[in-house]
C-alpha cells in the first residue's frame, strides 16, 4: 500500500486557531488536501492575551494557556491580572476536528465509496486507511 501525507491548517475549515494537522492515507480522493490552498492564508494582526497584555503578531491566537488572545483593538487595561485565570486550557475547545474538516473528509470518503461501487469491488475488502497527527504549536 502506498501512503501519502497531507498537511493542512484547520483554520481553513473553521478552527479558531491555525492548528496544523498531518493526515496519512492511501485514499486518492484525499489528494485535495495536498493543495497549498489548505494552508493558512489569513492576514496577520496584533493579538493580546487579556490577563498579561502579552502581544502576538500572527494570523490567529496561539493555542496556549487558559484565555484566548483577542485583537488588540478590543483589549482594555481593566483586563490585566497578576496571574493567569483558572479554567480549562483553550486547547480543549479545539480538540475535535472542526465541522468543515469533518465534512471535507466525509465527502472524500463518499467519493471513494462511489468509485468502489462503480467498479463492483466489494467494500468489505477495502483496505483504505486514514490516520492523523496534530502538530503542537511552539
Amino acid at each position: 500500500m502506498n501512503f501519502e501525507a497531507y498537511t493542512l491548517a484547520q483554520c481553513r475549515f473553521g478552527c479558531r486557531a491555525e492548528k496544523l494537522t498531518d493526515i496519512m492515507s492511501n485514499i486518492p480522493e484525499l489528494e485535495e488536501f495536498n493543495v497549498k490552498c489548505n494552508m493558512c492564508n489569513h492576514p496577520c494582526q496584533l493579538w493580546v492575551i487579556p490577563w498579561s497584555r502579552d502581544r502576538i503578531w500572527a494570523p490567529h491566537p496561539l493555542l496556549r494557556g487558559r484565555k484566548w488572545a483577542m485583537p488588540e483593538r478590543k483589549w482594555d487595561p481593566s483586563m490585566l491580572r497578576n496571574q493567569e485565570p483558572d479554567g480549562d486550557y483553550i486547547t480543549r475547545s479545539c480538540a475535535a476536528y472542526p465541522a468543515g474538516l469533518n465534512k471535507a473528509l466525509a465527502n472524500a470518503l463518499y467519493r471513494r465509496r462511489g468509485k468502489k461501487r462503480a467498479s463492483a469491488e466489494p467494500m468489505t475488502t477495502d483496505k483504505s486507511v486514514v490516520e492523523h497527527t496534530t502538530r503542537s504549536e511552539s
